[in-house]
């Protein structure tokens, strides 16, 4: 699971600018877990950008963000909403929004998280950091755990 924390609400408001209408995707796997990009953040968050003075055209909140064409699907079947959209912004991982982008060439797509770590829940709101993903593993030297994420 990559761990993430929602942007400040007024850095998300600076990042999507003069965009009046913005369209947002959510995302049913790490973000829900995390508390910061799931059906309840999604809709806290139209809340707050329509008390901002923006227009939220839709959302929708893919199972896994980070699966391409399942969110391109999505998009597809929320094509209107998207395209009434001046920005969308993604509550999910960089992986996520980086996926939104690749579905979405043509609109400014920007980041509401903050990605962490990977990591894991022993329960909700409870996050243990098990990889910094430094890209040197030597798990296989210290028994399964990481010397540098858990040291």
């Amino acid at each position: 699971m990559v761990t993430t924390e929602q942007k400040a609400r007024e850095e998300i408001l600076e990042a999507i600018g003069g965009a009046k209408k913005v369209f947002i995707v959510g995302c049913g796997d790490c973000a829900t877990l995390c508390q910061t990009g799931g059906e309840t953040e999604v809709a806290e968050m139209t809340v707050f950008l329509e008390e901002s003075g923006k227009t939220v055209t839709g959302s929708v909140v893919p199972d896994a963000t980070c699966q391409v064409l399942d969110l391109g699907r999505l998009l597809r079947q929320n094509k209107e909403a998207v395209a009434a959209a001046d920005a969308v912004l993604v509550l999910a991982c960089g992986a996520g929004v980086q996926a939104a982008t690749a579905n979405l060439p043509d609109k400014l797509v920007y980041s509401g998280c903050n990605s962490l770590f990977i990591g894991d829940t022993q329960r909700m709101g409870h996050l243990y950091e098990w990889c910094s993903t430094c890209g040197e593993c030597v798990i296989n030297d210290y028994g399964g755990i990481c010397p540098i994420t858990r040291c």
